[in-house]
């Protein structure tokens, strides 16, 4: 004899919890179907998603790399291009000699500003003694100076680098234009005779410089839109992974109800409500 008690309301339970026993199969199976499916065809073993997180470790830090190259080569282009804008000022004063009473101490004035920009100590540029810090830098590292750092970007893809090159200013020309004596007087003056030559040999020198700075930030540019492109499928191709960990977690959640629905089933049959089923189970 049967210990539970059989009546219509428990009988429809009883049924209806068969057809939820029919729908969670099927959506069992759903679910593996969705967890097959997402396993892209080259992924081998569950350690394959943390090899792509490396692989997105050393993207970004070529793409930091490269984001380093260009703010050099930006911050050396904006100082030369302040420094163009003074060699024309001093030529503009060349021009203006005979009718500008000031256009003497303009011309000082502004290869002070030069040499604030530039910099360099007495053996390099002259003076009463070695100048402040320049204002001419680059996380603190002087851009025109000897010593001045390119910036270099390795290209994989043809393992060639990208070189953002240095702009040593204390020589030649941009030398002549900052080079005082012992006593702090400037050795290249308005009115002297090598100044219109020296002029146009600094904005010759300066043209130079930024135009090859130019060319590496072209090239930097299309490597930095390259290594976005490549993170970004890189990024794609990991998504399915992660999907295919949420539909496998899914498909354990639904084994568990499958499992534990014959023993719902059994409890309710001899249960005259559903409240009471609740109470059983709870």
């Amino acid at each position: 004899m049967s210990p539970f008690t059989l009546t219509p309301a428990t009988s429809s339970a009883a049924r209806q919890l068969e057809q939820n026993l029919g729908l969670l199969t099927r959506s069992l199976g759903r679910l593996a179907a969705q967890a097959a499916a997402a396993i892209p065809p080259d992924v081998a073993a569950p350690a394959t998603e943390s090899k792509f997180d490396a692989q997105k470790l050393r993207l970004q830090a070529a793409r930091t790399n490269v984001q380093d190259a260009v703010s050099y080569g930006q911050s050396a282009d904006h100082f030369l291009g302040q420094l163009e804008n003074l060699v024309s000022s001093l030529t503009n004063l060349r021009a203006a000699e005979a009718s500008t009473p000031t256009a003497a101490a303009d011309f000082n004035a502004i290869q002070d500003q030069l040499r604030a920009i530039i910099g360099g100590g007495r053996e390099e540029i002259g003076g009463l003694a070695a100048s402040a810090p320049p204002t001419g830098t680059f996380k603190g590292t002087a851009l025109f100076g000897p010593d001045a750092g390119s910036a270099v970007v390795r290209r994989e893809s043809t393992a060639a680098d990208i070189v953002v090159p240095a702009s040593p200013l204390r020589t030649g020309a941009m030398q002549d234009l900052l080079q005082q004596d012992a006593a702090g007087n400037y050795a290249l003056s308005l009115a002297d005779d090598r100044t219109p030559g020296t002029l146009v040999a600094a904005q010759v020198e300066l043209g130079a410089r930024r135009a090859a700075l130019a060319a590496a930030l072209t090239q930097l540019h299309f490597v930095g839109q390259g290594l976005q492109v490549e993170s970004a499928n890189l990024s794609a191709r990991v998504v399915p992974l992660r999907d295919f960990a949420s539909a496998q977690a899914a498909t354990h959640s639904a084994q568990a109800a499958f499992l534990s629905a014959p023993l719902v089933a059994r409890a309710a049959q001899g249960q005259p409500t559903p409240e009471s089923v609740f109470k059983l189970l709870s």
